[in-house]
Protein backbone atom coordinates (compact mmCIF):
# COMPACT_ATOMS: atom_id res chain seq x y z
CA UNK A 1 0.00 0.00 0.00
CA UNK A 2 2.96 2.34 0.67
CA UNK A 3 4.37 2.08 -2.86
CA UNK A 4 0.94 2.46 -4.40
CA UNK A 5 0.11 5.69 -2.58
CA UNK A 6 3.57 7.19 -2.06
CA UNK A 7 2.71 10.54 -3.68
CA UNK A 8 -0.32 10.89 -1.42
CA UNK A 9 1.76 10.06 1.65
CA UNK A 10 4.43 12.53 0.50
CA UNK A 11 1.81 15.26 0.09
CA UNK A 12 0.26 14.49 3.47
CA UNK A 13 3.71 14.49 5.08
CA UNK A 14 4.60 17.86 3.55
CA UNK A 15 1.29 19.32 4.71
CA UNK A 16 1.81 18.03 8.26
CA UNK A 17 5.38 19.36 8.41
CA UNK A 18 4.26 22.78 7.17
CA UNK A 19 1.26 22.88 9.51
CA UNK A 20 3.15 21.86 12.65
CA UNK A 21 6.13 24.08 11.83
CA UNK A 22 3.87 27.10 11.28
CA UNK A 23 1.80 26.32 14.36
CA UNK A 24 4.90 25.89 16.56
CA UNK A 25 6.44 29.09 15.21
CA UNK A 26 3.20 31.01 15.80
CA UNK A 27 2.88 29.64 19.33
CA UNK A 28 6.51 30.32 20.24
CA UNK A 29 6.40 33.94 18.96
CA UNK A 30 2.77 34.63 19.99
CA UNK A 31 1.66 35.46 16.43
CA UNK A 32 -1.72 35.45 14.73
CA UNK A 33 -2.13 33.99 11.26
CA UNK A 34 -2.17 37.49 9.71
CA UNK A 35 1.07 38.39 11.47
CA UNK A 36 2.61 35.16 10.16
CA UNK A 37 1.51 35.99 6.61
CA UNK A 38 2.98 39.50 6.92
CA UNK A 39 6.22 37.97 8.20
CA UNK A 40 6.41 35.57 5.26
CA UNK A 41 5.82 38.39 2.79
CA UNK A 42 8.51 40.46 4.53
CA UNK A 43 10.93 37.53 4.23
CA UNK A 44 10.10 37.12 0.53
CA UNK A 45 10.55 40.83 -0.10
CA UNK A 46 13.47 41.77 2.17
CA UNK A 47 15.93 38.89 1.85
CA UNK A 48 18.22 37.93 -1.01
CA UNK A 49 16.85 34.37 -0.93
CA UNK A 50 13.17 35.43 -0.91
CA UNK A 51 12.66 34.99 -4.67
CA UNK A 52 14.33 31.58 -4.51
CA UNK A 53 12.04 30.49 -1.66
CA UNK A 54 9.05 31.77 -3.64
CA UNK A 55 10.08 29.82 -6.76
CA UNK A 56 10.63 26.63 -4.74
CA UNK A 57 7.28 27.03 -2.97
CA UNK A 58 5.50 27.69 -6.27
CA UNK A 59 7.25 24.71 -7.85
CA UNK A 60 6.03 22.43 -5.05
CA UNK A 61 2.57 24.01 -5.19
CA UNK A 62 0.94 21.08 -7.06
CA UNK A 63 2.12 18.68 -4.35
CA UNK A 64 1.11 21.01 -1.53
CA UNK A 65 -2.29 21.78 -3.07
CA UNK A 66 -1.79 25.52 -2.75
CA UNK A 67 -3.84 27.57 -5.23
CA UNK A 68 -1.67 29.32 -7.80
CA UNK A 69 -3.77 32.46 -7.59
CA UNK A 70 -2.78 33.00 -3.95
CA UNK A 71 0.92 32.72 -4.79
CA UNK A 72 0.62 34.99 -7.85
CA UNK A 73 -1.08 37.65 -5.73
CA UNK A 74 1.64 37.15 -3.11
CA UNK A 75 4.30 37.88 -5.73
CA UNK A 76 2.51 41.10 -6.59
CA UNK A 77 2.40 42.11 -2.94
CA UNK A 78 5.98 41.08 -2.18
CA UNK A 79 7.82 42.13 -5.35
CA UNK A 80 5.60 44.66 -7.06
CA UNK A 81 5.10 45.20 -10.73
CA UNK A 82 8.41 45.19 -12.51
CA UNK A 83 10.12 42.42 -10.54
CA UNK A 84 7.13 40.21 -9.67
CA UNK A 85 6.27 39.33 -13.25
CA UNK A 86 9.49 37.50 -14.25
CA UNK A 87 9.73 35.76 -10.86
CA UNK A 88 6.15 34.52 -11.20
CA UNK A 89 6.61 33.40 -14.81
CA UNK A 90 9.75 31.42 -13.90
CA UNK A 91 7.97 29.85 -10.93
CA UNK A 92 4.89 29.09 -13.05
CA UNK A 93 6.97 27.30 -15.66
CA UNK A 94 8.83 25.29 -13.00
CA UNK A 95 5.50 24.25 -11.51
CA UNK A 96 4.20 23.24 -14.94
CA UNK A 97 7.31 21.12 -15.53
CA UNK A 98 6.82 19.28 -12.22
CA UNK A 99 3.14 18.62 -12.90
CA UNK A 100 3.84 17.52 -16.49
CA UNK A 101 6.45 14.99 -15.38
CA UNK A 102 4.35 13.67 -12.49
CA UNK A 103 1.46 13.03 -14.89
CA UNK A 104 3.81 11.41 -17.39
CA UNK A 105 5.28 9.26 -14.64
CA UNK A 106 1.81 7.98 -13.71
CA UNK A 107 1.12 7.17 -17.37
CA UNK A 108 4.06 4.84 -17.79
CA UNK A 109 3.35 4.36 -21.48
CA UNK A 110 1.51 6.17 -24.23
CA UNK A 111 -2.01 4.88 -24.69
CA UNK A 112 -3.79 5.03 -28.04
CA UNK A 113 -7.52 5.77 -27.97
CA UNK A 114 -9.75 5.33 -30.99
CA UNK A 115 -13.07 6.80 -32.07
CA UNK A 116 -14.17 10.38 -31.44
CA UNK A 117 -12.01 10.75 -28.35
CA UNK A 118 -9.06 9.43 -30.31
CA UNK A 119 -9.64 12.06 -33.01
CA UNK A 120 -9.70 14.81 -30.38
CA UNK A 121 -6.54 13.50 -28.74
CA UNK A 122 -4.87 13.28 -32.15
CA UNK A 123 -5.81 16.90 -32.80
CA UNK A 124 -4.31 17.93 -29.45
CA UNK A 125 -1.13 15.93 -30.10
CA UNK A 126 -0.73 17.41 -33.57
CA UNK A 127 -1.08 20.99 -32.27
CA UNK A 128 0.50 20.97 -28.78
CA UNK A 129 1.56 24.63 -28.68
CA UNK A 130 -1.84 25.91 -29.78
CA UNK A 131 -3.58 23.55 -27.38
CA UNK A 132 -1.64 24.74 -24.34
CA UNK A 133 -1.87 28.43 -25.24
CA UNK A 134 -5.62 28.14 -25.75
CA UNK A 135 -6.07 26.32 -22.46
CA UNK A 136 -3.94 28.86 -20.59
CA UNK A 137 -5.73 31.83 -22.14
CA UNK A 138 -9.05 30.20 -21.24
CA UNK A 139 -7.92 30.29 -17.60
CA UNK A 140 -8.03 26.50 -17.33
CA UNK A 141 -5.97 25.51 -14.31
CA UNK A 142 -2.23 25.16 -14.88
CA UNK A 143 -2.31 21.85 -13.03
CA UNK A 144 -5.07 20.50 -15.27
CA UNK A 145 -3.31 21.77 -18.40
CA UNK A 146 0.06 20.34 -17.39
CA UNK A 147 -1.41 17.03 -16.25
CA UNK A 148 -3.34 16.61 -19.48
CA UNK A 149 -0.21 17.40 -21.50
CA UNK A 150 1.76 14.80 -19.56
CA UNK A 151 -0.96 12.16 -19.79
CA UNK A 152 -1.35 12.68 -23.54
CA UNK A 153 2.43 12.67 -24.05
CA UNK A 154 2.41 16.07 -25.73
CA UNK A 155 5.92 17.07 -26.83
CA UNK A 156 7.75 18.86 -24.02
CA UNK A 157 9.18 21.90 -25.84
CA UNK A 158 5.90 23.05 -27.45
CA UNK A 159 4.18 22.42 -24.11
CA UNK A 160 6.67 24.58 -22.23
CA UNK A 161 6.54 27.36 -24.83
CA UNK A 162 2.73 27.26 -24.69
CA UNK A 163 2.81 27.56 -20.89
CA UNK A 164 5.14 30.54 -21.19
CA UNK A 165 3.08 32.37 -23.82
CA UNK A 166 -0.38 31.51 -22.49
CA UNK A 167 0.46 31.75 -18.80
CA UNK A 168 2.23 35.09 -19.08
CA UNK A 169 -1.09 36.91 -19.50
CA UNK A 170 -2.69 35.47 -16.36
CA UNK A 171 0.50 35.77 -14.33
CA UNK A 172 0.96 39.42 -15.30
CA UNK A 173 -2.65 40.19 -14.44
CA UNK A 174 -2.33 38.47 -11.04
CA UNK A 175 0.89 40.33 -10.20
CA UNK A 176 -0.72 43.65 -11.19
CA UNK A 177 -3.70 42.93 -8.93
CA UNK A 178 -1.39 41.83 -6.09
CA UNK A 179 0.73 44.94 -6.42
CA UNK A 180 -2.39 47.08 -6.07
CA UNK A 181 -2.80 45.79 -2.49
CA UNK A 182 -0.07 48.17 -1.39
CA UNK A 183 2.30 45.61 0.09
CA UNK A 184 -0.22 44.08 2.51
CA UNK A 185 -1.87 40.78 1.60
CA UNK A 186 -3.78 40.49 4.86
Amino acid sequence: ILTRHKLRFLTLGLWLVIFFTARSYMSFHHLTILQLVDGIISMLRDTWYGPLVYIILYTLRPLLLIPGTVLILTAGVAYGLPYGIPVTIIANMASAIVTYHIARWFMSQRVEIYGRRGQLISLLRNNPFETIVTMQLSYISLDLTSSLAGILYLPFRPFLLGVFVGGSVGNTLGVVIGSSFGGNLS
